[in-house]
């Protein structure tokens, strides 16, 4: 089962840096991210780094996706969100089997890892600033939008380790990395969010529902449920 967050509780550990305070017995050292073994001739403590980060994006993308998926109002949309939480889940178990494969800690939190946290944390809370202030055809907008910038963001890390592949130590290290990005497909989720962009902008552009000054919510949402019909 995959870490979906990484807490205290869990056994969560960090790096020391000047502004982080960390809880005695949950430091990981610096010597211990620079030495794993697999990852001999190349910048291990960087690598273990980075895919810290993306694990730490795939599971605030878990988030991002079950809410929208409770939130929106169109069936079809709700159905892809949870198809796409499930998939973040999925990815989470990939990227922490790779980090221990490659003599790594999945309970281990870098520091740019925290900083996706709070990227992705303020993704998701601006999904909910809009609510009740715009109408529901927008504020479907605004959730279509999150999941384009997280998919990006996505798309970016997981193409950039498949790219990265050859350069790891030929053996388990990239037998490992390459496993783990046949596993995962990360431009299907960024396709589809800039395709179904597109097609949301020319329903609401063409609908004549939202522009009618009778129209009431239920108008609206009856409007909603029936996209790509």
């Amino acid at each position: 089962m995959p870490i979906t967050s990484p807490m205290f509780h869990t056994g969560a550990t960090t790096k020391p840096m000047p502004t982080i305070t960390i809880t005695p017995g949950r430091e990981m050292p610096i010597e211990t991210l620079q030495g794993a073994p697999a990852l001999k001739g190349m910048n291990a403590m960087f690598v273990l780094d980075v895919l810290s980060d993306m694990a730490a994006h795939d599971r605030c993308g878990r988030h991002l996706y079950l809410s929208l998926a409770g939130r929106s109002a169109n069936p079809m949309l709700q159905r892809k969100y949870a198809s796409y939480a499930e998939d973040a889940e999925k990815n989470i178990g990939v990227t922490e089997q790779l980090i221990t494969d490659l003599g790594g800690d999945p309970g281990y939190v870098s520091p740019s890892a925290r900083a996706a946290e709070k990227m992705d944390s303020s993704l998701l809370e601006a999904t909910f600033l809009l609510e009740g202030s715009v109408d529901i055809m927008t504020q479907e907008l605004v959730m279509l939008d999150a999941v384009l910038l997280a998919a990006s963001r996505a798309d970016a890390a997981w193409s950039g380790l498949r790219a990265l592949a050859p350069s790891f130590p030929e053996g388990p290290a990239r037998d490992a990395v390459q496993r783990a990005v046949d596993q995962v497909d990360p431009a299907e989720p960024l396709e589809w969010a800039r395709a179904t962009r597109t097609k949301l902008i020319g329903l609401q552009a063409k609908s004549t529902v939202a522009t009618a000054i009778a129209a009431t919510a239920e108008d609206l949402m009856a409007r909603v449920k029936t996209w790509f019909d």
